[in-house]
């Protein structure tokens, strides 16, 4: 499901510049410089999953459509530092509003709620208040009362107005795991986690207790962290065990045993973030800086790989713009003069060349890539991270989106030749969109075809119709389940019953085997980078 939150006077975010978030499956990303807000826009998702949690039954909800139950009291909905959480800014409560997108049939008599606003006043012991709305106008008390009155009656049998998506829409806020920015599993003490992660020794007792537990779940969440993280750092086989003194980790790559200290924070920072999110099994994970201590090949792993551990999507906080242009959804967020942030979307014109030099490409060229491969879009840019990932080319290659049809076409000659100019090797993957074999490749991106060809980029266009077109039955299922298939050739996505989101893409490659693709031409260009 789709839904938007909305949060005013929280930290630097007022009711003039609030915090607007669009939750979807996929990845989001927040770019800005230091101190912009970006960090905050998570931590308020994280300090506000109280109030979240309860709003998770049609009861609770009408309990804050009249002021009664934990709505009675404002500080049982916020964490107790409540002064580190409202703005400095002005004087005006804190104000939270969620609406569902979409249009559902009504499963009760009355309208269906796509809305609700909850106002928590700064004085401690003021009653907080919820409204509720149907299609941009408030629910009248006409309605709300007998709505009430059935819930505590009989529980609501038969009621007169539908809550059952903001209820959802809750449900996946109460369920959203944080991760900040320090990410080291030893040298802390055990008497509080780091936000939602467990860190220091107390997180090697629950790494111990989850590989050694007796529940078969356990120890599969067990392997699984060991095997994502050895496909991710190329090794054969790594096992991971609490020391005898409960003071580190032993890790065994390929058989040779260290200890976690000896192999580098980017190794446990993989271990600490996996291990957590496999415990706790989140709806969204919000993943504060996920480029720090990690090696720029490792960047992109480290989201993809983390998602696999949500059922929902990512949101992220990040300096990178090309880190942040792997994602769907894109906000930037700056300060004002006044103090104020403030997020919009971010500009997706902007050029590849710029990119390419805010990403320094030539400090990646230093690292050891030597490929810049341009590819569809957002989606595909985590769907191909993992087709490279399977021809171990993954830390060879940066890929780009190219933005959608919006680049592929003929007319983007001079901002094509600025990549040339700035990376010697550049090479471009795109959709054909042909509806049969025989069909010709649309004009636009036959015309950026040719271009590319005038510039000596090698574009290789798709002889199936996507990306998505390449994905496997077996790997389609073991995402989605039996009642999904794999695409014909040349069939679009949203034209199966049921689709899938393109930005579960991804999920599916990861499930895929090099074989999966041979005698296919995307075989041979991946052969060819």
């Amino acid at each position: 499901m789709e839904f938007d939150v909305e949060i005013r006077n929280y930290k630097c975010f007022t009711d003039e510049k609030p915090v607007w978030i669009r939750f979807r499956p996929g990845f989001t990303a927040f770019v800005g410089t230091n101190n912009a807000g970006k960090s905050s826009i998570l931590k308020a998702l994280y300090d506000l999953r109280s109030l979240f949690s309860s709003l998770l039954h049609p009861a609770s909800v009408a309990s804050a459509v009249v002021g009664k139950g934990q709505f009675e009291h404002r500080n049982n909905l916020l964490r107790e530092s409540d002064e580190r959480v409202l703005t400095r800014l002005n004087n005006r409560p804190l104000e939270v509003a969620i609406r569902v997108r979409g249009s559902d049939t009504p499963t009760g008599e009355g309208p269906l709620v796509d809305e609700v606003v909850v106002r928590l006043p700064r004085d401690r012991y003021s009653n907080g208040s919820a409204i509720l709305r149907s299609d941009g106008s408030d629910v009248p008390s006409s309605v709300l009362t007998p709505f009430v009155e059935a819930l505590q009656r009989d529980g609501g049998a038969r009621p007169t107005i539908d809550v059952g998506r903001i209820c959802a829409a809750c449900k996946e806020l109460s369920a959203c795991m944080f991760i900040g920015p320090f990410r080291n599993a030893l040298n802390l003490e055990p008497k509080e986690g780091y936000y939602d992660i467990n860190v220091g020794t107390g997180f090697i007792k629950s790494w111990h207790r989850l590989k050694n537990h007796p529940d078969t779940l356990g120890n599969a969440a067990a392997s699984r962290v060991a095997a994502d993280i050895a496909r991710v750092f190329r090794l054969q086989r790594l096992d991971i065990n609490a020391s005898a003194d409960g003071r580190t980790l032993m890790v065994y790559r390929d058989g040779v045993g260290h200890t976690l200290e000896e192999l580098g924070s980017g190794l446990a920072q993989f271990i600490l973030a996996l291990a957590n999110a496999a415990i706790r099994q989140p709806s969204y994970l919000l993943v504060d800086e996920p480029e720090l201590n990690l090696h720029p090949s490792l960047q992109i792993d480290f989201l993809t790989t983390l998602a696999s551990y949500a059922s929902s999507g990512v949101l992220f906080a990040t300096h990178s713009i090309g880190l942040a242009r792997t994602a769907e959804t894109i906000y930037s967020v700056r300060q004002g003069t006044d103090g104020a942030s403030e997020i919009r979307p971010f500009d997706d014109t902007v050029g590849l060349p710029e990119l390419l030099g805010e990403m320094s490409f030539a400090g990646y060229r230093d690292l050891g890539f030597k490929t810049v491969l341009l590819v569809e879009g957002p989606t595909d840019v985590r769907t191909m991270q993992q087709f490279l990932r399977m021809w171990r080319k993954d830390h060879n290659v940066v890929t780009l989106s190219l933005g959608g049809s919006s680049m592929i076409n003929p007319r983007r000659a001079n901002e094509l030749a600025e990549v040339t100019r700035i990376a010697d090797r550049v090479v471009a993957v795109i959709d054909s969109e042909r509806e049969h074999e025989e069909a010709p490749v649309p004009g636009d991106r036959e015309g950026f075809a040719r271009v590319c060809e005038d510039l000596k980029i090698r574009c290789h266009v798709l002889r199936r119709r996507a990306l998505e077109n390449y994905l496997t039955d077996r790997a389609v299922k073991s995402v989605k389940g039996d009642k999904y298939r794999a695409l014909a050739e040349h069939e679009r996505l949203r034209d199966t019953n049921p689709a899938w989101s393109k930005a579960e893409n991804w999920r599916i490659a990861y499930e895929m085997k090099p074989g999966d693709v041979k005698g296919t031409d995307l075989h041979e260009i991946l052969e060819s980078l």
